[in-house]
């Protein structure tokens, strides 16, 4: 089997470290070959993105939201493909329609892994404990992703096109919205004359812990701290302590908290 990947960014290697682990020959198709990506130590082929033609099992589509549809009219005329796939989570697969249009047998989806990506992949087998939002119209593509991608069928989301915004908004609130909190813990660490390392081992290792709460328990039991005991005395003394953004966060995400226990 055989994949043709266009862009190389955080998802981008990661998804090619998970292709190749499940046995395709991968290509990674990029516009510009640095001289660092030419002698990359990776097994996959690099090529430059005009040289692209012929046949894949599937063709990847690694960039940002903003340039799918652009990508995928450029290489519907240029290769063929029986499954042409993004990565976009709040995207629709209607993106890849040129595919179609060029062969009505392509298959069109989207696969979202639920994972905030580093810089480099650090875990070989990262995809064994990440859920994955899979779009998909025809039922054999789904059943194409089960067989030759992932090992759990339970960590496989079946996301409808019409709701991805909104599936899409619910993973940026659990990822990236949580950081302008950790941000305020590790700010008012410093503060206190803590190395900022320190600081955001401390605040990180307290995030990773309540996370892991949730995942095991419902809300009301997970939730730990003064606003689960209803000591409003320290929370009173919390705020006295606290200035500009690091008091509004404290504040805001107690009333929230408040609601839930």
């Amino acid at each position: 089997m055989n994949l043709l990947q266009v862009g190389y960014g955080k998802a981008g290697k990661h998804l090619a470290r998970l292709f190749y682990a499940r046995g395709f020959d991968v290509d990674i198709a990029l516009r510009n070959l640095t001289e660092s990506i030419r002698t990359s130590s990776e097994d996959y082929n690099f090529v430059e993105l005009s040289d692209v033609s012929g046949f894949y099992d599937v063709v990847l589509i690694a960039t940002s939201d903003a340039s799918i549809k652009e990508v995928s009219d450029y290489l519907a005329v240029r290769v063929k493909a029986n499954y042409a796939v993004h990565l976009s989570g709040a995207s629709s697969i209607d993106l890849l329609s040129a595919f179609r249009e060029n062969n009505p047998e392509t298959r069109c989806m989207s696969i979202h892994p639920n994972i905030s990506f580093s810089n480099e992949v650090t875990r070989s087998e990262w995809w064994k404990t990440v859920y994955f939002g899979i779009t998909c119209r025809e039922i054999d593509a789904f059943h194409y992703v089960k067989k030759y991608l992932l090992y759990d069928e339970e960590h496989l989301l079946l996301v409808p096109d019409d709701e991805k915004p909104r599936y899409h908004a619910a993973a940026v609130l659990a990822s990236n919205l949580i950081m302008p909190v950790i941000n305020a813990s590790v700010s008012v660490y410093t503060a206190m004359g803590i190395e900022e390392e320190t600081a955001r081992k401390l605040a990180s290792s307290l995030a990773v812990s309540s996370a892991l709460n949730i995942a095991k328990s419902e809300f009301k039991q997970a939730i730990t701290g003064p606003i689960s005991r209803g000591d409003y005395e320290t929370v009173h003394r919390h705020l006295s302590n606290l200035n500009g953004d690091e008091k509004i966060v404290y504040q805001t995400t107690s009333e929230w908290l408040e609601k839930l226990v």
